[in-house]
């Protein structure tokens, strides 16, 4: 943690994920209460993993489906 950031850094969290918690909660922490968040939802970072998932191999292994008998 760098102190001179300090000022600079605002928590909030994603707009769906703010719906789970108490109504006080909300108003504090809610990115579209929270000044300097704009109409952000939060959710950013999981377009980029949605976009960028043919770039990853998919780690589960499959074997030959035959039909039963």
């Amino acid at each position: 943690f760098i102190p001179e950031l300090a000022p600079r850094l605002a928590f909030a969290v994603s707009v769906f994920h703010a719906y789970a918690h108490q109504f006080c909660c909300q108003m504090v922490f809610h990115p579209r209460k929270r000044t300097g968040f704009g109409w952000s939802n939060g959710e950013g970072n999981e377009r980029i993993w949605a976009l960028s998932r043919d770039l990853i191999s998919n780690e589960r292994i499959m074997g030959v489906s035959l039909p039963e008998q």
